[in-house]
């Protein structure tokens, strides 16, 4: 019993001594914490906002990308969620039908023709 009690006391001064020298650390350090800590803060700031706008160019990188899927104004897009696509229906919507070879512009029937055809180019 004597033996665990020295231990203990041993142990407690020990524990003593790195509280003695974390705060002379401490101390020394003081003068220097307000400089340091503001510039840590900073720095933790400026990493935020650097991963922010990063985070942004990415996505308006990948949305870019994404817009030049042409499947809704395609002439073979259906708009139904079951059969998207009558030439392509694995492709339509995703990243592989970017280069279709398939596509064809939806030319929206309520435009005028331009061409020979035009009825206002014959009179």
């Amino acid at each position: 019993m004597l033996i665990v009690r020295i231990t203990i006391i041993e142990s407690f001064v020990d524990l003593v001594t790195v509280f003695s020298l974390l705060y002379s650390l401490v101390k020394a350090l003081q003068p220097y914490a307000t400089p340091i800590l503001s510039f840590l803060a900073w720095f933790v700031l400026l990493l935020i906002g650097w991963s922010i706008i990063t985070a942004v160019r990415d996505g308006v990188t990948k949305v870019k990308h994404l817009h030049r899927i042409p499947c809704a104004r395609c002439q073979y897009f259906t708009g139904d969620y079951r059969l998207k696509c009558t030439v392509h229906p694995t492709v339509a919507l995703s990243e592989a039908a970017i280069d279709c070879s398939d596509y064809r512009l939806q030319r929206d029937p309520f435009t005028p023709l331009t061409d020979a055809g035009d009825v206002r180019s014959q009179s």
